[in-house]
């Protein structure tokens, strides 16, 4: 996955032509003074729109340079020259694909000439209020700098480079901004105790809403949708901040991104659907975030990854359902799951409802250790082979399982409740060593190679796998990473229950607690008479086998 960044020089937003013709008003007005064309406000007090402004050739079209303004654009539009805006950066009808470029590199020819092209421009002020206003072709709509304690409400962008740009500002409410068609939709960069509400971003280029070294904010209730080439939100850097209550989906990449040391964040309440990547991704040493009670829908590789580094965060009661595996970077790595924890460590996974994803449940993979797993359901794991329709190629998968361990040791699986799986509902490879798996219940599972498809059959449970062991399962294998052994109901036509096989345990291999329950199926009347329910105990050495009869 490609990186980004937006680099914003000071000297860009800060200059420009000062537009003609200052306006001044007194605070204290009962009338608002009137606005009809491109102006620089360097007084306090309440301006209007009274007219459209079109075909702009200005630089920057209201220029704000005054504390204490309200600026009430009474649905006017302030529109920009697209084809000027053109020749002066410089690079003709494709300005959004060379500053998408710009911003992506970090740099790129983020010159005063190129890049300095404003709607609306307010600098070094304090309570500053935007309303009511429609901005087009312009390469910033609006961008605060070095504002304190401002408003933009009500907003329409339209065809920007950046539809709401706020940069070293602090306090500024952003709330029913509308952007369509701009690279980025809103941007927040080393901006603190903030707000963006009740906003709709739609057909970014990039991202919808970028937060850039920003603290204490909230992302609340907004819908960001269908981003052309990256993320709905993304987060570099960006710490203590709120996103609740969003709505974001249909995303290239992934729904929400905490990336590059964005640390103590919570992420809370989003639905975050049909992203062609990830619902929710955490990566880049990004530690102590809390992902918490949000619904992941049919995302393509994963509900929830946490990837490189990112340690010490918390997943907790999501409800991560249907994700598809149907992207190339699954059939890249051979995997996708309702939750992924990829070279990263401590993190806590708890009371999450898994459900229908293909390939696997959750996966622990490339160095994920020292993880505490607990209390999750997973339900209908799903998907031996995945198709992905870009390379026209069905991948198989290796190891469908609800739990899939693979290079990854001490971690701590209790607690959980797997159901209705295809194939393994635990799979640990030959090199996940001394993970601990106590109280794993497992029910009604479907699988390939068996002589018997035990349809009333199923409800088994298995408690207490000893720490020692690799824990490998269909239903229950042992894998010490010296022999293999399986411990596995077998069903033939003539049974009317399965038994239990022990094979080739190795001498540190224990199970301690195990204990196997089934349903009795209809069977011919000579066999009932032998049925039992049966429990289970099973060590390297023996392996008893109790029952009553029924």
């Amino acid at each position: 996955m490609s990186d980004h960044t937006v680099l914003l020089v000071v000297s860009v937003l800060m200059s420009g032509l000062v537009a003609p013709g200052p306006v001044n008003q007194e605070t204290g007005g009962s009338t608002p003074a009137e606005i009809d064309s491109c102006t620089t406000i360097t007084e306090s007090g309440h301006y209007a729109l009274t007219a459209d402004i079109l075909n702009s050739t200005e630089a920057t079209c209201i220029r704000i340079e005054a504390d204490d303004v309200v600026l009430d654009g009474a649905g006017h539009t302030i529109d920009g020259n697209w084809s000027v805006l053109r020749e002066n950066t410089g690079v003709g009808d494709s300005l959004f694909e060379a500053f998408a470029n710009a911003t992506e590199i970090g740099t790129a020819n983020a010159t005063v000439s190129q890049w300095a092209y404003h709607g609306v421009f307010v600098s070094e002020s304090e309570n500053v209020t935007i309303s009511g206003l429609t901005v087009r072709d312009w390469v910033y709509g609006i961008a605060f700098f070095d504002v304190t304690d401002g408003n933009i409400r009500g907003v329409t962008t339209e065809q920007t480079a950046t539809g709401v740009g706020l940069f070293q500002s602090t306090t500024i409410r952003t709330e029913a901004v509308e952007s369509t068609n701009s690279t980025i939709g809103v941007v927040l960069d080393d901006v603190s105790v903030s707000s963006v509400t009740n906003s709709e971003i739609n057909n970014s280029v990039l991202d919808g809403m970028e937060l850039f070294e920003t603290t204490g904010s909230s992302i609340v209730e907004n819908t960001i949708r269908n981003t052309g080439r990256y993320d709905g939100l993304y987060l570099r850097n960006s710490s203590q901040n709120t996103v609740r209550d969003n709505d974001i989906g249909s995303n290239t990449l992934s729904g929400i991104a905490l990336a590059r040391g964005s640390n103590s964040n919570i992420v809370e309440s989003n639905l975050v659907e049909q992203n062609g990547l990830n619902g929710i991704l955490v990566r880049d040493n990004s530690v102590l975030n809390t992902v918490t009670n949000n619904t992941l829908e049919a995302n393509a590789h994963s509900g929830v990854s946490v990837v490189d580094g990112a340690n010490q965060n918390i997943v907790q009661g999501n409800v991560i359902r249907n994700t598809t595996g149907e992207d190339p970077y699954t059939a890249q790595v051979n995997y996708s799951a309702g939750i992924v924890i990829n070279q990263s460590s401590r993190n806590q996974v708890t009371e999450n409802w898994v459900q229908g994803n293909a390939y696997s449940g959750i996966t622990l993979t490339n160095e994920a250790n020292e993880n505490f797993l607990t209390g999750n359901t997973i339900l209908n794991t799903t998907g031996v082979e995945i198709t992905v329709p870009e390379t026209f190629r069905t991948v198989s998968v290796d190891h469908p399982a609800a739990i899939f361990i693979d290079r990854s040791s001490e971690n701590v699986i209790r607690e959980t409740y797997v159901r209705d799986s295809e194939l393994w509902s635990y799979y640990s490879t030959a090199v996940a060593s001394q993970n601990i798996v106590r109280n794993l219940t497992v029910a009604s599972i479907r699988r390939y190679n068996v002589s018997t498809d035990p349809t009333e059959a199923a409800e088994f449970s298995f408690v207490e796998v000893a720490t020692v062991v690799s824990f490998t399962g269909r239903n229950v294998a042992l894998d010490a990473n010296v022999t293999e052994g399986i411990i596995e109901p077998d069903w033939e036509p003539s049974r009317s229950a399965p038994r239990v096989n022990e094979v080739g345990t190795s001498e540190n291999s224990t199970l301690e607690n195990m204990s196997v329950r089934w349903y009795l199926r209809a069977v011919p009347t000579e066999l009932v008479e032998n049925t039992t329910n049966r429990r289970v105990r099973a060590t390297t050495t023996t392996t008893t086998v109790e029952g009553e009869t029924t």
